[in-house]
């Protein structure tokens, strides 16, 4: 008979919770992944290898079994979840008292990101598992095993997604340190990192014709992109919105904040996101003060600092590159709580507000499939019968990824936010007559004609105001056809009336 652990007992609550409240609002990285599957592109992808072979395993056996392979492969991300929160709960147990790391890793759990990520298309719930399991033996009890195998362990994370490659360093140290030999430490890391070298180096030379320098052009793929690591004024309010949605999902608050008037539900809402920011904030300035005195803790506290200045240059908006910061310094926040009875308390009581907050205007809501932009989109654009030839002008491309998924349609899709670069006037001019000339139907979102203001990514370029002006010359030969709610407000769609000629 199998013995009920408290390890156990944690991955099972997990797991129960996260299939019964799955996600029903999966965004564009998850349908991007879903149908480079399908079409058989991007089978080995530089940053995030190993989990691009697996999702097209995964796919691939669910669609002969004739499953819905986002379920499937979402079902999965439930199951690494849970296991790694059940990892967490060991690691702070170690710690604390058992109370507090149950309440502690409930808090984590309860963390938006982590639950997104767990019932999602997602790569980062994968190299948060390994992550953990990293920390769990470089940790553990001073031994040459223990060492190799978070060596091990990290490489495997960084072959599944380059991000953890940011853990690197400050592990190595740690791992010196507490030894005292250096070399050894180098020595027992390279037992795995160089064949996972070797491993990514053999790869992007068979995914390249041009030799090295075609394999360097792979490696280096998103920075030659140009849209990420671009520190500008805004990136401070940015990361704001970042780290908010990385720990309450964003839609709520956006709701309440920008949805022109507030309701009882979005003024309790915010209480009780402030509450829990207050709870959290005590648990926080109690960790601080005992973190120096712990390696430990010194070593998660800089790894966690590490992946924060990341998150911060890389792309300040994304709560997924928010997540990792966030969960290593909950670990080491719950890590920290000793025999004070004011301390604990405040853990229960945040536990339960966060817990409260989360699942009732965060994970319930995006659990309904009629509260999610891109299925809600997909399906009136369905409805429409919009068809590969047509134009779709949206500056929300998941809803195009969604349409393509679900209904195997995908017509081209405009935005100002996506223009090529050049002198403003010329591109907009050059826009609007692809709007005019073309010959297709198009189809034009509300909010690409007039963009919300609480989306910044949107103006890195062109102003509010410039995205309304560039389109003002259509806006007598918009007909509406439909409408879905973004962020908590009713969005017009419409069809571009090609009988008439705009002014």
């Amino acid at each position: 008979m199998i013995k009920l652990t408290p390890e156990k007992l944690v991955f099972l609550f997990f797991l129960v919770f996260f299939i019964f409240v799955p996600n029903n609002d999966q965004g564009y990285d998850s349908y991007a992944f879903l149908l480079d599957a399908r079409d058989g592109q991007e089978i080995v992808h530089p940053h995030h290898l190993l989990y691009n072979v697996l999702k097209y395993i995964l796919y691939l056996l669910s669609t002969r079994l004739g499953l819905d392979a986002m379920k499937v492969i979402s079902l999965v991300s439930s199951v690494i979840g849970a296991f790694s929160l059940a990892l967490i709960f060991r690691f702070i147990r170690q710690r604390a008292l058992p109370e507090i790391a149950l309440t502690g890793t409930m808090i984590i759990g309860m963390v938006f990101s982590f639950w997104y990520y767990s019932t999602t298309v997602e790569v980062n719930i994968v190299s948060i598992m390994f992550l953990a399991l990293t920390l769990y033996y470089l940790l553990n009890e001073r031994s040459d095993r223990n060492s190799i195998l978070a060596f091990l362990f990290l490489t495997i994370g960084i072959l599944f997604h380059q991000l953890l490659i940011l853990a690197l360093i400050p592990m190595l140290i740690y791992d010196s340190y507490r030894h005292g030999f250096l070399k050894r430490s180098i020595r027992l890391s390279m037992l795995s990192l160089i064949p996972g070298f070797v491993i990514y180096i053999i790869v992007a030379l068979a995914a390249s014709d041009n030799g090295i320098a075609g394999a360097y052009a792979w490696l280096a793929k998103y920075p030659g992109l140009g849209r990420w690591g671009v520190v500008h004024s805004g990136s401070v309010i940015a990361s704001f919105g970042g780290i908010a949605k990385a720990v309450f999902g964003g839609s709520m608050l956006r709701q309440a904040l920008y949805g022109g008037g507030i309701s009882l539900p979005e003024i309790l809402y915010v209480v009780g996101t402030m509450l829990s920011l207050c709870g959290m904030s005590i648990l926080f300035i109690n960790a601080a003060k005992s973190m120096l005195k712990k390696a430990d803790s010194i070593l998660l506290g800089v790894t966690a600092f590490i992946f924060l200045i990341f998150a911060f240059w890389w792309a300040p908006q994304d709560g997924g590159f928010w997540f990792y910061p966030v969960v290593l310094i909950l670990i080491i926040v719950f890590s920290s709580v000793g025999n004070s009875g004011f301390i604990r308390n405040t853990v229960y009581a945040t536990m339960i507000i966060f817990a409260l907050v989360n699942i009732t205007c965060a994970f319930v809501p995006a659990s309904r499939i009629n509260n999610s932009v891109s299925r809600t989109g997909a399906d009136a654009l369905a409805k429409l019968a919009l068809a590969r030839d047509d134009l779709l002008v949206s500056n929300m491309p998941q809803i195009r990824l969604a349409l393509d998924y679900h209904y195997n349609v995908r017509p081209r899709i405009k935005s100002v936010a996506y223009l090529e670069d050049g002198p403003k006037n010329e591109m907009i001019e050059k826009y609007r007559s692809t709007l005019s000339d073309f010959e297709g139907r198009v189809i034009i979102f509300e909010n690409e004609i007039h963009p919300e203001s609480h989306r910044r990514f949107l103006f890195g370029r062109f102003s509010k105001k410039e995205y309304t002006e560039t389109y003002r010359p259509f806006l007598s030969s918009l007909v509406a056809v439909d409408s879905i709610r973004v962020y908590g407000e009713w969005v017009a769609i419409y069809e571009l009336e090609k009988d008439d000629e705009p002014e």
